[in-house]
């Protein structure tokens, strides 16, 4: 797919204009699919499956916004030469920033959940270590001491 947002040259026929656009909505499914499989992992609480290919998506990203550099410097030439695949790239795109939006939900519900989970895992492992008695001058009967937390990172 960087055939499709190399910068070399304008777009200045009609062979080209299609080729181009054709490569940036093949970039665009192939990355709309990918965001798509991540959301669903993280959905179901995968959370290895669906962050497991950082970069094969951070690639896809920036060969995106390099083909969009390309398109939007090339915009008359793609509105003169090809125009109906134009459109269709401008719903494919609207529907693939749909799926980023979910997608963005998605990462930020399990960041929550994440940070969630090790909030009340802290809370109770320093529950436990308070002293739930006090000595006769009604101090505590003991200085709580810190505790561990460990966390498996495979989860």
């Amino acid at each position: 797919m960087r055939a499709a947002t190399s910068h070399d040259g304008d777009l200045t026929n009609k062979e080209a204009a299609l080729a181009f656009v054709g490569q940036l909505q093949g970039l665009m499914q192939s990355l709309s699919r990918h965001v798509k499989r991540e959301t669903e992992a993280l959905r179901q609480g995968a959370y290895g499956d669906g962050l497991a290919d950082l970069e094969s998506k951070s690639e896809l990203f920036r060969s995106y916004h390099a083909g969009l550099e390309r398109l939007r410097a090339n915009a008359s030439h793609l509105s003169r030469f090809a125009p109906v695949q134009l459109d269709e790239l401008r719903k494919l795109n609207a529907a693939f920033q749909e799926d980023v939006k979910l997608n963005l939900a998605a990462v930020a519900t399990a960041r929550g959940v994440s940070e969630q989970l090790l909030t009340r895992l802290a809370a109770r492992a320093s529950e436990t270590r308070k002293p739930k008695t006090y000595a006769a001058n009604g101090a505590m009967a003991y200085q709580p001491q810190a505790a561990a937390v460990s966390v498996d990172r495979a989860l």
